[in-house]
């Protein structure tokens, strides 16, 4: 995948099981309550988008401001938006119109893509 041919790639949709699975194949983490995001970067520019392609990249500048400052160039992440107050909080706050500036964190639980930069070291 070339830096000038990234896009939005369809979310894996979770799958009810009668039970979990177990065995050294298998890890598991919590269950956040929130939105789901996909992190798109590449070099500075930085992409929120929803589960379903919706664009929050402008309502979130403070997270958008600490990703670029990655050390990755090319990347693509699935995670989490969340509350420290909960769910019924972050419902609220992406009620607003508007930045939403801070009472949010961001879960990244999958790197879908990366393509980290070459240092000077790497090259000689």
């Amino acid at each position: 995948m070339e830096m000038s041919r990234l896009r939005f790639l369809e979310p894996c949709k979770p799958t009810l099981a009668s039970r979990i699975p177990t065995g050294p194949n298998w890890t598991h983490e919590p269950k956040l309550d929130g939105w789901r995001l996909q992190i798109i970067k590449d070099g500075d520019n930085v992409r929120l988008l929803s589960r379903r392609g919706a664009d929050y990249t402008a309502r979130l500048p403070g997270l958008v401001a600490v990703l670029q400052r990655l050390p990755d160039a090319v990347l693509i992440l699935d995670a989490e938006l969340t509350a420290a107050d909960g769910f019924q909080a972050l419902q609220s706050l992406m009620r607003r119109s508007g930045p939403i500036s801070d009472g949010v964190a961001l879960y990244a639980f999958g790197c879908l893509w990366r393509h980290a930069i070459r240092s000077a070291f790497t090259e000689k």
